[in-house]
């Protein structure tokens, strides 16, 4: 919003919400009655066009918004490198409003006298008209137009809402308050009307020069340099005719330099073009070595997730992930992707932000949760984890987190399995276990006298059963389902005097006394009932158990909210609310940030270091999320 909103700030579509796409429907209306009808056959559908052009305009902004998203292809020649909050997310969802304005307007054109029965399919008169009117007249006004917009009364009432990005992304430069946008309509459609007065409009014309002004938005807004030195050099004059992404993110920057809208030249001519553009354009384009302290590894849950990275569809990704029910249209695209990130796909950069003064980035292994059942690819999810580590390493990282499903321990023995096969490493390899410990413990009563936990097998499940019979002010029972044999290795590991308080269970049916169940892997409907009315169930799962008791309550999973310091996550983190992470995550940043000498791998968790893990958390702003 801009300072001080003005008069036709707010888009007449606003309170609609998502359905302001039902504003398309007299155009498909318009476009099937011209398909049915011997009148409508008689003349070009034009509202099959404009249709047609609207999805076109769609497509291209999500792929510019996907490409420029991806850190591994934009972050060498990134212009500007400060990452972005969730409040510009939130204020740019609405980006495509542009596109539905415009279609409306040309559905208006449809309809009067200007519109033509039939309009050429081509005509290269058109093509030099519109090349010489942009270049002229609109560049021209636009420049003076814009000019006027930094003015102080209209900079407050409206052009300050477009400056709140001070980093930009691809489609923030179609984010303007409504009567900005109707200005930009009129001054822009000039082309078209003066093409069809001089009798050279075309439907190639249309779809050309409105996919092209698009496109040459996306470039200027991208913060990607992509452009290379070279073209600039072998063309001097280029650089009057056609702007850079690094020459418009000075005008975000300095705010008063950088004019024009796609050609330089106005603002060369009239003294507003930045003195540091070329030095910019320089930098950006030599890039920059990319060094990063901390890594959080993970993957993908199920194909749909894709679209809940920050490349996939922003404003899903920006909220917790629920797979509803227009993400399930998306499936015949979201299954071949995961096919060929199966068979080609290698450790990606997901995103990077920063945590007080940590740089971190998550990383993802392109592997599903399915894959880690999985005996046949047992082998390819360690040499990805593998390769994942060596490359953080080489990268600078000091700690990275393997924040993956990795409850069979049989995979790796808990990251052990690395250290193993490169001894020297000088990357310390982390999994955030013993925070995960901390925060399922510090929820539990602190008079509970007895626990039924299911989960010995994982080293989370029996780190909490061997703290709550050794560190436990008051005396609790640890009723523990597990194998004989997974009983024994737990008994083991609890000192003597205390093997009292761990019972061993065959079934769940043991419980249903029980008010405090710890679980460490999802039950069932079935089996949920086995607890007794007005139980909680305190999960360690990788993913929240279906809430099928209403006499039950089930604790959060185990989950921390950053310090609010953080800067550049642009998407939830699975099914946790914006600036919550997951514990194994918040203990990687942890780990970094005390700068910890030591790995946390294996399938043991050092239990004395629980309550002093716990407490470093919270000294460094992390809030447990209960």
């Amino acid at each position: 919003m801009a300072i001080n909103p003005g008069l036709l700030t707010h888009w007449p579509w606003e309170r609609l919400g998502s359905f302001k796409y039902l504003l398309y429907l007299p155009l498909v209306a318009n476009a099937v009655r011209s398909a049915m009808t011997p009148e409508g056959r008689s003349r070009d559908n034009f509202s099959l066009h404009i249709l047609v052009l609207a999805a076109l305009r769609y497509i291209q902004g999500q792929l510019w918004i996907t490409v420029t998203s991806v850190h591994d292809i934009v972050k060498k020649h990134q212009v500007q490198t400060k990452g972005m909050k969730f409040d510009q997310l939130d204020r740019e969802r609405d980006w495509e409003d542009f596109i539905l304005l415009q279609a409306l307007m040309l559905l208006a054109y449809q309809f009067s006298p200007l519109c033509l029965p039939n309009h050429a399919v081509w005509d290269w008169r058109g093509l030099v008209i519109t090349i010489l009117w942009h270049l002229g007249p609109v560049e021209f006004l636009y420049y003076w137009f814009h000019r006027a917009l930094h003015h102080h009364s209209l900079y407050r009432r409206y052009h300050s809402h477009h400056h709140l990005s001070f980093v930009t992304q691809a489609v923030t430069g179609n984010v303007h308050p409504f009567a900005e946008h109707l200005s930009y309509a009129v001054l822009f459609g000039s082309t078209l009307i003066v093409n069809l007065f001089l009798g050279t409009a075309s439907l190639a014309l249309i779809y050309s020069y409105m996919l092209w002004f698009d496109f040459m938005n996306y470039i200027g807004h991208c913060n990607w340099e992509f452009m290379p030195s070279w073209m600039f050099q072998a063309l001097p004059l280029l650089k009057y005719l056609v702007y850079t992404p690094s020459f418009h993110s000075l005008h975000h920057t300095q705010v008063h330099t950088n004019f024009c809208l796609f050609v330089p030249l106005y603002d060369y001519i009239y003294g507003t073009v930045d003195k540091t553009s070329d030095q910019l354009h320089l930098a950006a384009r030599q890039g920059r070595t990319e060094l990063v302290d901390f890594v959080f590894l993970t993957h993908p849950t199920d194909p749909l997730s894709v679209f809940h990275l920050s490349f996939g569809i922003p404003s899903f990704a920006a909220q917790p992930y629920c797979r509803k029910w227009y993400i399930w249209l998306l499936y015949p695209l979201a299954l071949p992707a995961m096919l060929l990130l199966w068979a080609f796909g290698s450790p990606f950069t997901v995103e990077e932000h920063t945590v007080d003064k940590v740089l971190a980035q998550t990383w993802a292994i392109p592997r599903f949760s399915f894959h880690f059942g999985m005996t046949s690819e047992i082998g390819s999810l360690n040499a990805l984890i593998e390769r994942a580590i060596l490359a953080a390493q080489d990268k600078g990282a000091k700690f990275i987190c393997l924040g993956i499903h990795n409850k069979d321990e049989h995979l790796n023995a808990s990251g052990a399995l690395f250290l193993k096969n490169h001894p020297g490493l000088s990357i310390k390899v982390v999994d955030g276990s013993t925070l995960t410990s901390a925060i399922v413990l510090d929820k539990l009563p602190k008079d509970a006298s007895e626990v039924f936990l299911v989960g010995v097998e994982h080293k989370v499940g029996r780190a909490i059963a061997n703290y709550l019979c050794r560190h436990r002010a008051t005396e609790v029972t640890v009723l523990a389902k597990s194998s004989s044999y997974a009983f024994e290795s737990l008994k083991k590991s609890v000192p003597q005097e205390s093997q009292h308080k761990l019972v061993a269970v065959e079934s769940l049916e043991h419980g249903k006394h029980c008010k405090a169940w710890i679980v460490g892997e999802p039950l069932r409907a079935m089996e949920q009932l086995h607890a007794p009315s007005g139980a909680c169930f305190y999960q360690f799962t990788e993913e929240a158990m279906e809430e099928t008791r209403p006499d039950c309550s089930y604790a959060k999973l185990p989950a921390m909210r950053l310090p609010p310091e953080y800067k550049g996550i642009r998407a939830c983190e699975g099914s946790m609310p914006r600036g919550v992470v997951q514990a194994s995550h918040a203990g990687g940043i942890l780990a970094t940030m005390e700068n910890w000498n030591h790995h946390e791998v294996g399938n043991t968790i050092d239990v004395d270091k629980i309550d002093a893990v716990m407490r470093a958390a919270v000294n460094r702003g992390f809030v447990p999320y209960y």
